[in-house]
């Protein structure tokens, strides 16, 4: 992800801002030819809006990710160099955010951490929760959430009576297979913000399937607002 900030007042709204979220032209994303474009308010009144855009490139090392960061220049170049590729709005924002100072731009490389064996120590005397565990894609909304499920299930299991660490297997093998289930969901809806031709390379449960009414695409989800424990 490259990124930045920009100010609203900057941006070319058909007509206000107001008007802009009654006919929804004000939203998080903006899906177009070149992909997906993220505008988040920075503060209460929106005044200040984070931008963002993501590609997939070759992995560089720690030192690459650095160079590339450092080197703002080519993140402003790669950031708005397709400007007239978009449409309208879009097309303004991008437009706009060539003109603004160079500190910025921002890289933001995604990483998932890798798979642990186990959550729960040996003994049962030390559990990590949360990030610690399973830090997750940005893409589903589900960082923060996770850790929450974490601490409340994990509350459920040392209100029980019984052998506690029979309970805090079952918890930890029950709460990896969840995660898991979310990681994959989370790389699904990433590839989503892909140009096409970015998405056409990847297979298709790489990618989030948008096929069916509305309520079905909805419905795909179902599993994930309804977990019990």
């Amino acid at each position: 992800m490259i990124g930045g900030f920009l100010p609203r007042r900057k941006l070319k709204w058909a007509q206000s801002f107001k008007d802009a979220e009654k006919n929804e032209e004000y939203a998080l994303s903006i899906t177009d030819r070149g992909g997906t474009f993220l505008m988040i308010p920075v503060d209460h009144d929106a005044e200040l809006l984070g931008i963002g855009r993501q590609w997939a490139m070759p992995e560089p090392d720690r030192k690459g990710w650095e160079a590339l960061n450092a080197d703002k220049q080519k993140l402003r170049e790669m950031f708005t160099g397709d400007a007239e590729t978009w449409s309208d709005f879009p097309r303004s924002i991008l437009e706009a955010a060539r003109d603004e100072p160079d500190d910025m731009w921002l890289v933001w490389p995604m990483y998932l951490l890798p798979k642990l064996d186990g959550w729960v120590s040996e003994h049962g005397r030390v559990v990590i929760i949360g990030d610690a565990a399973h830090t997750l894609i940005p893409a589903a909304a589900q960082g923060a959430c996770q850790a929450v499920e974490d601490a409340w299930t994990l509350a459920k299991v040392f209100a029980q009576t019984g052998d506690v660490m029979k309970s805090l297997k079952r918890w930890q093998d029950e709460r990896i297979r969840r995660v898991e289930q979310i990681s994959q969901l989370s790389v699904q809806l990433m590839n989503m913000r892909l140009p096409p031709e970015e998405q056409a390379k990847l297979a298709s449960d790489q990618l989030f399937p948008l096929t069916g009414s509305e309520e079905e695409r909805f419905g795909r989800l179902d599993w994930l607002y309804a977990a019990e424990f």
